[in-house]
Formats: structure tokens, sequence, C-alpha cells
């Protein structure tokens, strides 16, 4: 019982870690033209509060 308890808490946050990296590797990037778009609509709709 107590390997239950080793594996739970040292491979625990190491199969979490190993998740989020993944994660993070294989997230998207904003092309130029996509973060233009979006500032765009963002002034547009701080402008369109006022």
């Amino acid at each position: 019982m107590e390997y239950l308890w080793f594996a739970v808490v040292f491979g625990g946050p190491i199969v979490l870690g190993a998740i989020l990296a993944f994660g993070m590797m294989k997230r998207r990037r904003l092309t130029e033209r996509e973060k233009q778009a979006s500032k765009q609509a963002t002034r547009k709709l701080y402008r369109s509060d006022d």
C-alpha cells in the first residue's frame, strides 16, 4: 500500500507536468494578421462602450 502512495505523491506531479508541457508545446500562436484583427476588434468594442 505504501507503493501506491509513493506513486501518487511522486508520479502525479511528474505526469501533470508532462501533460502541461505537451499542451504548451502544441498551443498554436496567432499570426500577425490575427493579432492585428484582435487588437482592432478590442478597440472597436471599447469605443462602442462610451
